[in-house]
């Protein structure tokens, strides 16, 4: 008998609770405690279509009920809302509630609303000191208003055309999923003042290269960075003391994190899947010993101290030398290395296969007698392989880049090439991926076979005079070059030399058409892009074999200078500076700090700017719509 009673309630409260529920204009609606009013509890994904309007109330079964608040998740995935007004009555909004709707671009809210409010179509607390959702399909760039002091669960979630956001200074919380699957957000300046940052805040967020975590932050969510593909550095602040699990997981790309804390934060684990060697880690001087004990901070491939960022400078009174002046002890230690005097093959060994970390490598000052058949030449394979590698300046007196030299260094940005250099030979940047530029010396006669192929990052290219041919796939597949620059000694354009390469403009100065292959530029639209030739040389070029295909053959005057025709801004480091090449004569360059403070602003007085900087530093440079970060 208690067991058909027990039976009767069960069945009792289930048919109550089913009672609660109903649906009406495709909103299904909860009724609450007070049974006089409702939430928006759920909506099917697709239902809601164009400009929607929440009702103030509801009829149901003959009876009214005010519609007060909105439900976890209630709108999720309703790819075709483009517009939802929010009424009055609406005291209430959960967790979520708007998120992946992916045409939303704007919110609208009743005036008289006494909890939200909207401003350009976004949605806040009434005093604008929490945002709450921004629309999926808002603005490409935004700038969030002074006054508030908390961006909400998933306020940004999903808003995949997001570039950039500005922070502003009064910001204390970044809470849960605040910006969690914003692929294209390339550009976010955490601001002093900030506490918090939530589980999952910044997740996913592909385009972020690098994030700074201000000194303010003493807590930081789990898997907060995590899946940040191209997310290469992070710092992290002082003050920090826990740190979530997983926080930089599956970031494919990262190299080096910074940690400013003396003392090493609690952290759940901090595990890596990238595909380079485990990351660098940097703390304060005096606590390496610390974090190497720590639990949590041993999955890094080295673990240094701040006075090691300043790298190791040597100079040689002797060649063979070099492991006696950096010692045993420290080989594991040289991120960074500048080397003067005499270099022999013993030395260039130690460099080759004794320092597991080093990054940048300045040998500007040195000279090069390796003792081989060739003592001016940098050995073939010399770094071949050598993933992490990223600036290289060579020795003072080399004449020859070997074979392989470089080939499969997938961080290399920079090569500095002494005046001297003559060759450059097979396979010697293959797969450099990240080499942005490359400025040969006058002195060049020969490039070799295959020696630039997938060397995606270059954008133009200048061909010294004394090069007399281009060799087979020597610049193949190097998508993103756009400008190219062939001197009068070129004669000659061989098999798919830049095959796959988007060129938009062609500078040959020589008034004798080279001789070029069918596959010389295959894949080049040259219904698009413009050849530029010396004048009265056109209508050779106009009946010449492959040239005659272009349809845009331009004359130039000699006195001219064609490399910065049609030539596309670049911006990359240099030594120890920036090069800013392809910019407009008067054109404003600004650079930043990674946090967004102004450092300088110049007006460009040619189409080459250079501009000297300290070392050791993330700089954001800005010209008209280029936003560019570099580390020197």
């Amino acid at each position: 008998m208690k067991k058909l009673v027990v039976l009767s309630i069960c069945l009792f409260y289930v048919m109550a609770s089913h009672a609660l529920d109903f649906t009406v204009d495709k909103l299904k609606y909860t009724v609450n405690a007070d049974s006089v009013s409702v939430m928006v509890a759920h909506t099917e994904p697709y239902d809601i279509e164009g400009d929607f309007v929440i009702p103030d109330s509801v009829i149901f079964e003959e009876k009214m009920y005010a519609v007060t608040s909105i439900g976890d998740y209630a709108f999720n995935s309703n790819y075709y809302l483009t517009s939802l007004t929010i009424p009055k009555g609406i005291t209430s909004i959960g967790a979520c509630a708007f998120i992946s709707c992916i045409r939303l671009r704007e919110f609208v809210v009743a005036e008289d609303n006494p909890v939200v409010t909207a401003q350009d179509g976004v949605l806040f607390s009434k005093s604008k000191d929490t945002i709450i959702s921004y629309p999926n399909n808002g603005a490409v760039d935004y700038v969030i208003p002074s006054s508030v002091k908390v961006i909400g669960n998933s306020a940004f979630y999903n808003c995949y055309n997001l570039r950039s956001v500005v922070l502003p200074e009064g910001l204390t919380i970044i809470s849960e999923s605040a910006f969690n699957i914003c692929r294209n957000l390339a550009s976010v300046a955490i601001p002093d003042g900030v506490t918090f940052i939530g589980a999952n805040s910044f997740r996913n967020c592909d385009a972020i290269t690098s994030v700074v975590v201000p000194e303010s932050v003493t807590s930081i969510g789990t898997y907060a960075f995590n899946s940040c593909d191209k997310l290469v550095s992070a710092t992290f602040p002082s003050k920090v003391t826990t740190i979530g699990k997983n926080v930089l997981f599956e970031c494919a790309e990262f190299r080096t994190l910074i940690c400013r804390s003396a003392v090493p934060p609690l952290i759940d684990s901090l595990e890596f899947e990238t595909s380079h060697p485990y990351p660098i880690l940097f703390v304060p001087d005096s606590a390496g010993a610390a974090y190497s004990n720590a639990p949590g901070w041993r999955n890094f491939s080295a673990i240094l101290e701040e006075k090691d960022r300043l790298g190791y400078n040597v100079t040689l009174k002797e060649a063979g030398t070099l492991l006696d002046s950096i010692k045993e002890e420290n080989l594991n230690k040289v991120y960074k290395l500048t080397i003067s005097g005499p270099l022999n093959g013993i030395d260039l060994e130690v460099i080759q296969k004794r320092l597991p970390i080093l990054r940048i490598l300045d040998m500007g000052n040195a000279t090069l007698n390796s003792g081989q058949r060739v003592p001016d030449k940098l050995p073939y394979n010399m770094f071949d392989g050598r993933k992490y590698l990223q600036s290289v300046t060579l020795p003072s007196n080399i004449t020859s880049i070997g074979e392989n030299a470089f080939r499969n260094c997938d961080d290399l940005t920079s090569v500095k090439m002494p005046e001297g250099l003559t060759e450059i030979e097979n396979f010697a940047f293959q797969n450099c991926h990240a080499l942005l530029s490359v400025s040969f010396p006058s002195t060049l006669t020969v490039i070799g076979f295959y020696a630039f192929q997938n060397c995606m990052g270059l954008s133009s290219l200048v061909i010294p005079e004394g090069v007399i041919e281009i060799v087979d796939y020597s610049f193949k597949n190097c998508g993103g070059l756009k400008s190219l620059s062939l001197p009068s000694s070129v004669t000659s354009i061989w098999e798919e030399a830049f095959i796959g390469c988007e060129l938009k403009s062609i500078n040959s100065h020589n008034s004798v058409p080279p001789a070029i292959r069918e596959s010389s530029f295959f894949y080049v639209n040259k219904d698009s892009c413009i050849v530029y030739v010396p004048a009265g040389s056109k209508a050779a070029y106009m009946v010449a074999d492959q040239w005659k295909e272009f349809k845009n053959i331009v004359e130039f005057n000699v006195t001219e200078q064609p490399e910065t025709i049609a030539s596309p801004l670049t911006i990359f480091a240099d030594g120890d500076g920036i090069l800013v090449k392809g910019v407009k004569e008067g054109e404003t360059i600004s650079v930043f700090s990674l946090t967004g403070i102004p450092l300088l602003s110049l007006t460009a007085k040619g189409h080459e700017q250079r501009i000297t900087l300290s070392k050791g530093a993330i700089y954001v440079v800005k010209v008209g719509n280029q936003i560019v970060k570099l580390a020197l």
